[in-house]
């Protein structure tokens, strides 16, 4: 995993502090993914599309329907609502809900998988993109 550093001032000190986070990276598309599949299965990359675009269908209908959707060792996801709070039960009506969000909880697994002791850091090739490390020009 590629890492930057960047600078970031911390409101109650005002001093400035140091961060790794990790670079921007190109993402991986769903079509890059159906690619590696098929080079370790004896399954078709129009299969694996296939399946995979039906997988993110189900997974949003069965959110909008209010359920969590388990994916193995990935992990889960979940609607969550946010609405404003009503001194009576009783005055709260949908209309109260201001957005529905999706909460993805990685599994035991995965928490483990990106634990630092088993992820491999290096430092971001391209600096030039996003270097902060000589001198911050951070706004008050």
């Amino acid at each position: 995993m590629e890492y930057v550093i960047r600078p970031k001032r911390v409101p109650a000190t005002n001093k400035i502090r140091y961060y790794m986070l990790v670079a921007p990276v190109k993402p991986v598309e769903l079509g890059d993914i159906a690619a590696r599949i098929e080079r370790t299965s004896t399954v078709s990359s129009a299969d694996i599309k296939a399946v995979l675009d039906a997988l993110q269908y189900e997974v949003r209908e069965q959110i909008k329907a209010g359920h969590s959707v388990r994916l193995g060792d990935l992990g889960s996801f979940r609607p969550t609502i946010a609405c404003k709070g009503m001194d009576k039960a009783e005055d709260l009506t949908v209309r109260n809900i201001k957005r529905v969000r999706v909460k993805f909880t990685p599994s035991a697994t995965l928490e483990k998988e990106l634990s630092p002791a088993f992820v491999s850091f290096t430092k971001y090739k391209h600096v030039s993109d996003v270097d902060c490390e000589g001198a911050p020009d951070l706004e008050a």
